[in-house]
């Protein structure tokens, strides 16, 4: 009975697998494999970083004049953990890179599907810095336009207009008040 039960478990397991697998299609497969590039690519710049700043402190004599020993001894174990933690991950990494292309290969994925979808190009020019330019004229316009208010504001002009105003609105305050008495 118990054999009967398995052999239909394992049936529908199968089956839900294979349903799953079809279900999957190779948009979910690309943006998965890019999800698990990213992620791997992130950490290994975290650590990069983290061991070059530790090389840095640990070879600067002011953070030994600052620290003492005691800091260098501290950086030196650290770099010691973080080169036990690089050699692990480079393994792992290795191991899940190697995975991930098994996994696109199976759905018939290659690197280049990996690319940004409607891309055309494969790398965009590096020296094209023509919206780089155009928004460094935009700031350099705009500065000079507020220089220019500036400019005008310290002058007084600002003031006068201001004051031209006032006069204008108090005489048709006074014009409308003459009106008031003249109805009354």
């Amino acid at each position: 009975m118990t054999e009967i039960i398995d052999s239909e478990k394992r049936a529908i397991k199968n089956l839900l697998m294979t349903s799953q697998i079809k279900r999957r299609n190779m948009a979910e497969v690309i943006l998965k494999a890019r999800k698990r590039m990213s992620i791997m690519n992130d950490f290994s710049d975290i650590l990069s970083d983290e061991l070059a700043l530790n090389f840095q402190l640990l070879n600067s004599t002011q953070f030994r004049q600052v620290m003492g020993e005691a800091g260098a001894d501290f950086l030196k174990e650290k770099m010691k953990k973080l080169g036990h933690v690089a050699s692990i991950f480079n393994e792992l990494s290795f191991n899940r890179r190697e995975a991930l292309k098994f996994e696109l290969s199976l759905y018939g994925v290659t690197i280049e599907d990996l690319q940004k979808a409607g891309e055309t190009s494969k790398a965009v020019a590096m020296d094209d810095n023509t919206a780089f330019e155009a928004q460094r004229e935009k700031l350099r316009q705009e500065k000079e336009r507020i220089a220019e208010r500036k400019r005008y504001i310290e002058s007084g002009g600002l003031q006068s207009d201001v004051n031209e105003e006032m006069k204008k609105r108090m005489a048709e305050a006074d014009i409308e008040d003459a009106e008031v008495i003249e109805v009354e």
